[in-house]
Formats: structure tokens, sequence, C-alpha cells
């Protein structure tokens, strides 16, 4: 209390701002704000509790601090240690130089000095060791402190909330979300300013890394260590401008674990949707439509569509990056109910919308579709999904009746041998459809019963049957997907490792 007095005085008629995110971890202590400070005003600036949470792990528990501390600790034993050992050899070195020559020379001081040189590169060497364990060392702490943070942004937030809310006047206070400041800092201060100060906007707002506007962060000259605002947050003089791309920065944050229930709650309360991606596991109950091909959690979605099989397509799982969350599309019972494409992609959207990632960034995902219908499946899906960036894997084979039937029975699937497929693709255009469908049959593996067997071609074909005639339907036969209309960002890629290499780069 006193402190503040004190500070109110230094003030004079100007306003005294206060930042301390701790205080908010008590509600006792934001009550006292009440006691203290006449007509106090407040400003609840919020954001993304992914961000929030992964930064606190990062910065605010003082990982770095903790490394030098470490190291530090263990360069001063060993510092010792070669005090020591330096002693040690010098007398030696001595003793032996009077006992050969009579005395020191020349070539003793070069001795001397090669072997300090040595133990030098030595130090630097172990001094990078040490500082590597200690990291590897702290690694195994962030699941705790994960954890800790969690608990610490769910209670500030709420504290937050419920003191302002129930014991503030509502003109002495306004909320601002983080992202909404990134994305327009000029409208939101002008807002903020004038709400909770009467405050006109000054346009020096929005260049907070001028010159003149970083003096104020920088430590004082003299002062030995971290010092001035950028103590907190030393990267904060490294950055140049504001930055709206930071608005989502939480997509590409670590998630070290699913929020607490607790934290999933308040940031509803604010404003920000469950992101499922983040989470390495779909959780029970989740649209049968989609499944889970990875456990990543940084970048934005990735989706891929089924083929004319109905089935997420083996090849395209290996493309995408084992850190990014990726989900699969695949065909059930109920969209073989469905009549056009739009209402199967409008099927899928609300799949992946429910159950991967919230609305407001469906537009940032990326769709992969293969072949004809896999293509033209995806386009609709990332129409449906807000502009989504499509990538379309061109087959080079135009499918044709005989290559339904050897997708059907999976036989391209299980073997790789491909001039054992072209003989059997060549005797088998020689018969009519009933004999190449008695054909397949009879390629059953003896692995499979017959029945089993002839259910799964059957079942292959009505699937390719059903897909190409909601193309062709849609597309009136047209080949190569059915264009782009209405989706921005479409590329078609005819490889995979192409497709691999543009993924990386989106």
């Amino acid at each position: 209390r006193d402190v503040y007095y004190v500070l109110q005085e230094w003030c004079a008629d100007r306003i005294l701002v206060d930042k301390t995110p701790p205080y908010a971890w008590s509600i006792d202590t934001l009550r006292r704000a009440e006691t203290i400070f006449k007509n106090a005003r407040y400003v609840f600036l919020h954001r993304h509790p992914y961000a929030t949470i992964a930064s606190m792990v990062k910065e605010s528990l003082n990982r770095e601090w903790i490394v030098k501390q470490m190291v530090s600790s263990n360069a001063r034993r060993r510092r010792r240690a070669l005090e020591v050992e330096e002693v040690v050899a010098r007398i030696r070195s001595e003793e032996d130089d009077f006992a050969a020559f009579g005395g020191g020379d020349d070539d003793g001081e070069e001795k001397e000095k090669e072997e300090m040189e040595k133990e030098e590169e030595m130090e630097e060497g172990e001094s990078a060791a040490a500082t590597e364990i200690a990291r590897q060392q702290l690694q195994r702490l962030d699941p705790v402190l994960w954890d800790e943070s969690d608990r610490l942004y769910a209670t500030a937030n709420a504290n937050i909330q419920d003191f302002l809310t129930n014991e503030v006047s509502p003109v002495r206070w306004t909320r601002m979300a983080y992202e909404d400041f990134l994305r327009d800092p000029r409208e939101e201060l002008t807002r903020v300013l004038w709400h909770v100060l009467r405050l006109p906007f000054d346009d020096a707002c929005l260049d907070p890394y001028s010159a003149e506007n970083v003096a104020t962060r920088e430590g004082r000259q003299g002062v030995e260590g971290r010092s001035g605002m950028a103590a907190m947050d030393p990267r904060v003089l490294e950055r140049r401008s504001i930055d709206a791309s930071m608005a989502n920065a939480w997509v590409k944050a670590p998630a070290l674990a699913p929020l607490s229930t607790f934290a999933m709650h308040v940031g509803r309360e604010l404003g920000y949707e469950p992101a499922l991606f983040k989470e390495p596991t779909m959780r029970p109950g989740c649209a049968p439509e989609i499944i889970r091909l990875n456990r990543g959690v940084r970048g934005y979605p990735v989706v891929i569509v089924h083929d004319v099989l109905g089935e997420v397509n083996a090849d395209l799982r290996g493309v995408v990056d084992e850190q990014r969350p990726a989900y699969g599309l695949r065909l059930t019972p109920a969209g073989l109910g469905l009549h056009d494409l739009e209402d199967l992609a409008r099927l899928y959207a609300a799949a992946v919308m429910s159950t991967a990632c919230p609305e407001e960034v469906c537009g940032d995902c990326v769709v992969i579709g293969k072949g004809r219908f896999g293509s033209a499946l995806a386009v609709e899906v990332a129409r449906q999904l807000g502009g989504s960036t499509v990538l379309c894997l061109e087959e080079e084979l135009v499918e044709d009746d005989v290559d339904v039937l050897l997708k059907s029975s999976s036989l391209m699937i299980h073997d790789g041998d491909e001039d054992h497929h072209e003989q059997l693709r060549a005797d088998l255009r020689n018969l009519d459809a009933d004999a190449q469908l008695d054909v397949i049959y009879m390629l059953k593996p003896s692995s499979v019963t017959e029945k089993k067997w002839k259910a799964q071609v059957d079942r292959g074909l009505k699937r390719m049957a059903f897909c190409e005639a909601l193309r062709m339907k849609k597309y009136d036969g047209g080949l190569g997907g059915g264009g782009g209309g209405g989706v921005e960002r479409r590329c078609s890629v005819s490889g995979l490792e192409e497709l691999r290499e543009k993924l990386n780069e989106l």
C-alpha cells in the first residue's frame, strides 16, 4: 500500500498503469486494488489459452534462468577443480624443469601456454555439454510446468472475470482480446482508451517499437542484469512492428496436454472455442466419418479425403509431418445415403468442425484428395470449410472398369507387383463384364473365406459406383476433379514428393 502511495505521488497528474499478471492469481489481491485506489480503471486483456499456457511454460517460469543457474553451478565446480589441477601441474613442471635444466626456460613457458589453451578448449566443450544436459533435465519438467500453467491461466482469468463482473461498475472496465488487438489495433485501442480513460486515440500507439517508445522498455545503463520492462520479456526489444499473424500463434504453439476442464470452460467464457486438433487423440463420441491419422498438435490441421473406395489412401498418410495434426475422412452408411457431392462434403465439413477445429481456423486447413473423385471431393469439402487450401494428387491412369474391379478387391493394395497388375489388366480387358467379375472372385486369397471375399468385392464395387455417380452428376463426367471454383488456393501435384514439399510450404 505504501509503495503505491509513493508511486501515485511521483505520477502527479499522470496516469499510473500497473500490469502485474500474478495479482490475478488471488481474487483478494484484486479486491485490494479497490481499497488502495479511488475509481480505479481496468482493462481485461486476455489471450487464447493454448498460446498463454505455452508462453508461460517457455518464458514466464524463467526456464533460461534455471538453465544458466544449473550450468554456472557446474562451471564453478569445474573451475575450482581445474585451478587445483593447474597448481599441481605447475609445481610438478617446475620441479621437472629445475631438475633437468637447472631452471625454467622459454620451452617451459610455451608448454604451459599450450596446456592452458587445451584446458580452455576443454572447459568450453564441457560448458556446452552441461548446457545441453541442463536443458534435457528441464524437458522432463515440461508436463509439470504445463499443468501448473494451465491451472494458473484458468484461475487468473476466472478471478478477473468474477471480480470485474460482480464488484466493479461497468463504466470502469472493459475487455480486449489480444487477437482482436493484433488484427485491428486502431479500432481496439480507440475503443479501450475512450471507454476506460476518456482519452482520444494517438497514432503513436500504432508504433510501439519506435526508438522513443523502446527507450522506455530498455534497461538503464550501469544496471547489472536485466532491467526495464524488457526484463520480463527479453524478446520485446527484438520486434519491429505489431504483427497481425501472431493472432493465430496458438495454432503452432506446442501443446503438451489437453486443456483441463476448468481451463476449457474459462476459455469458452472468453470466446475461445475448443481447438480439439490440439489434442493428440480423438474424444469418444466423435463423428464416425473422421479419424485421427497421427498425434500431431502443432500447425493447422490437414484433412485427407477418401478415394473412390471410400477409405483414406495409404500413400497420403505418410506425407504429413508427424508433428502436424492429420485427419482422414471415410465413407460411412450415412454418406452412402446421400444423393450429391455437396451433401457429402457438407457432412464431412460438419465432422471436421465438430471434431478437429473451430470455425475460426477451418479456412486455414489443408484438404488433400487423390484422383478424379478424391480431387473433386476435396474441392467441395474445402468450399464448405470456408475456402481451405486444396492439394490434389492427380492419378496418371484414367480408371476404367478393370481398375474398378482390381481396386474393389484390394488387389491393388495387397500386391505391389506392377508388372503383374499390367498383365492382369490386359487379360481382364479381353473378357466381358461378367467374366471379369468371375476372375476377380477366383483370385481370392487363401486366408479369406469365399463369402467374405465376395462381400468385400461387392462392397468396393458399390462404393466406387456411388462415388463415381456423385462426381459425374456434379461435373457431367469431366475429368480432373471438377475445377476449383470458390476455392482460391488450389494446387495440383503429380507425385507424393511434390505433395510433401507443397504441404511443408503451407
